[in-house]
């Protein structure tokens, strides 16, 4: 599309990553990169990791419009 190539989302099935790491990894690849480019390293990336990484969440919630059911499952 216009010389734009976007990367494929998921890459492996959900059921077939058997850690964390390689779920997050996989699922929207895209979304993901965003994630680390444009919200976790300008916060700094692994300097202050436990507080980035609720930032990071955090904003996902907000991102996904939050309610309770979503603040519940955190």
């Amino acid at each position: 599309m216009e010389g734009i190539e976007s990367p494929e989302n998921m890459v492996r099935c959900m059921s077939n990553n058997y850690s964390a790491v390689g779920f997050w990894r996989t699922w929207h690849r895209s979304y993901n990169r965003w994630l680390i480019r444009y919200v976790y390293v300008p916060l700094g990336g692994n300097k202050y990791y436990v507080y980035n990484i609720w930032l990071v969440f955090t904003f996902v919630a907000v991102w996904h419009d939050i309610s309770l059911t979503l603040v519940a499952w955190g």
